[in-house]
């Protein structure tokens, strides 16, 4: 993907934080903690992060591009409040110190077993994927508009 793809439609001719196809413009996006991936990034030589969907207490999730697929779908990223911080390389989480590890231990099973009880559903095609810096799993659908929405694969 050498040509910068919008973060909303992930199509060509995204310049200055406005896409001429859908309109998108960057200054109206979710502004967050600033511990969101950046758009742009790649996970997995496959997902092309998109623009920030929302963020809570569990994590973060993001409107993403499955490139081997060529739909948009969602993913969701295990990144606690208060326990964890994104470092500079703009992909990698670190605990905010030693003591947040048994805390941050127990969410992450609750993240997983989430991730688990949603690849049960009958629409659900289940596979766990996990990037080696950071948890995810990986909503898959034809559009990201909620959650109800995807396949969850976990």
């Amino acid at each position: 993907m050498a040509q910068e793809l919008c973060p909303n439609c992930f199509e060509p001719g995204y310049q200055g934080g406005s896409c001429r196809r859908c309109g998108y413009q960057k200054g109206y996006d979710k502004k967050g903690s600033g511990k969101a991936l950046p758009p742009g990034t790649l996970l997995r030589q496959r997902f092309y992060i998109g623009k920030l969907l929302g963020e809570g207490g569990f994590g973060l999730t993001y409107k993403a591009f499955d490139t081997r697929a060529g739909k948009i779908c969602a993913v969701k990223e295990y990144a606690p409040n208060g326990l964890c911080i994104r470092t500079a390389d703009g992909r990698t989480l670190e605990l905010t110190s030693r003591d947040q590890e048994m805390p941050y231990r127990a969410g992450l099973r609750r993240f997983l077993d989430e991730s688990r009880i949603l690849s049960r559903l009958a629409w659900a095609s289940p596979k766990l994927e996990q990037e080696p810096t950071s948890k995810y799993f990986f909503c898959l659908g034809d559009h990201a508009s909620t959650s109800q929405d995807f396949t969850f694969k976990s």
